[in-house]
């Protein structure tokens, strides 16, 4: 528990602690109303850019209660997860301590736990599976909408819940989909290039970085691409 609040939970709050010196810096907040920032990043944490720190603290909080008390992980995780949906369909506007996106997220880590503690026994039936996968995610992809039920479920005209079902077993099925694909696209190439894995080891240690300031970096890079643009067209009119 200690590894993983040094791990996870320090990091969140930090970058949470950045981004408020960054808001008080460019005047959008005061340094008064460092209590209420906190308190809003408890409430909605998935305002901050490392949410996703956020959401594997409190997993595996789960994972060690779940461990301690000697239930099974893998119907404690799946219990949980399907309490979870079933308080959303009724009360689908809950953020608090970022609850919506433990209960979606809880699945996959349901997943992967199981794949990796059956992979030795499973290694056939599982390469197919993923290589069924590279098949089938072009497909299922096109329909796909980060927010929003793909057009084919909406044209059913359903009800509210079986809606809200058919969705989320669409966006789960994507998003698996896409997780097998990737599996055989770095297995295969691997095989392909010494040299990609030494790129994607030196890459994997720094991953979180990457992530946490890439909106900066895209910022910048629009920026410049912008400024390119008027460059030439200033250019040619000239």
């Amino acid at each position: 528990f200690k590894n993983k609040i040094i791990l996870l939970l320090l990091p969140f709050l930090n970058w949470g602690l950045l981004n408020f010196i960054t808001s008080v810096l460019n005047n959008k907040a005061t340094w008064s109303d460092i209590d209420e920032f906190f308190i809003r990043l408890i409430h909605y944490p998935d305002d901050n850019g490392l949410w996703f720190l956020w959401i594997l603290f409190l997993i595996n909080v789960i994972f060690l209660l779940l461990r301690a008390t000697k239930i099974n992980i893998e119907k404690g995780f799946l219990g949980l997860w399907v309490l979870l949906n079933l308080i959303f369909i009724k009360w689908n506007h809950i953020e608090y301590l970022g609850l919506a996106l433990l209960k979606y997220h809880l699945f996959y880590f349901l997943l992967g736990y199981i794949f990796c503690k059956t992979k030795d026994k499973f290694k056939n039936l599982y390469k197919v599976l993923v290589h069924l996968c590279c098949i089938l995610f072009p497909f299922s992809v096109i329909s796909w909408h980060r927010v929003h039920p793909p057009y084919f479920v909406h044209d059913l005209h359903l009800n509210y819940l079986v809606t809200k079902i058919l969705y989320l077993g669409y966006q789960y099925l994507c998003g698996i989909l896409g997780i097998g694909m990737t599996i055989v696209l770095i297995e295969n190439l691997n095989k392909l290039s010494s040299y990609f894995i030494f790129i994607l080891s030196k890459l994997a240690v720094i991953t979180l970085e990457i992530y946490a300031i890439h909106f900066y970096l895209l910022i910048i890079g629009f920026s410049f691409f912008n400024f390119f643009c008027r460059f030439r067209s200033e250019r040619s009119r000239s």
